[in-house]
């Protein structure tokens, strides 16, 4: 299975070298001037993409293999608008840490939630990288999130 899931992960890879690789041949076919920033861009999509937040998403959903497609597809979508918005508040960060954090606030607001410690557990990392993540997530990118998730956030910064 796990072999599998390394094969999805470098097709999918590939397929998005190949777009990028579009992208490029596109922009001199039309003169226009192609950045070292787009690289830089397209190892973000890579660590970031669809297939690798849904197996992080299975892991921590292990029974309930519904809410954990629902997860991955909600946290790819915040994922991309945070890439696209923002790429440099990825750089440095493994990409456990950062769907860690944005887990545990979808979970909360979805009625699914797991506490910071089994997140911590499912993905082999820490309770402290969860809840580092999850308030960079809120102090970044507040308006991403549900209403429900930002009166926690508020709240639980007010009274701190």
């Amino acid at each position: 299975m796990r072999f599998v899931s390394r094969v999805k992960y470098k097709l999918t890879s590939c397929v998005t070298m190949l777009n990028l690789g579009r992208l490029r041949l596109q922009a001199v076919l039309e003169g226009v001037d192609v950045h070292l920033n787009k690289k830089r861009r397209s190892q973000n999509w890579e660590r970031f993409s669809y297939v690798q937040v849904l197996s992080f998403s299975c892991k921590v959903w292990r029974s309930q293999p519904e809410i954990a497609k629902t997860m991955a597809d909600e946290a790819s979508q915040i994922i991309q608008t945070g890439l696209e918005r923002k790429p440099t508040f990825f750089s440095g960060k493994s990409a456990k840490g950062v769907t860690a954090g944005l887990f545990y606030h979808l979970g909360f607001v979805r009625g699914c939630a797991k506490t910071q410690a089994e997140i911590a557990k499912s993905l082999e990392t820490t309770d402290m990288t969860v809840r580092a993540s999850s308030r960079d997530w809120l102090n970044n990118f507040l308006d991403l999130f549900p209403t429900e998730s930002r009166k926690y956030f508020l709240n639980h910064n007010s009274t701190a």
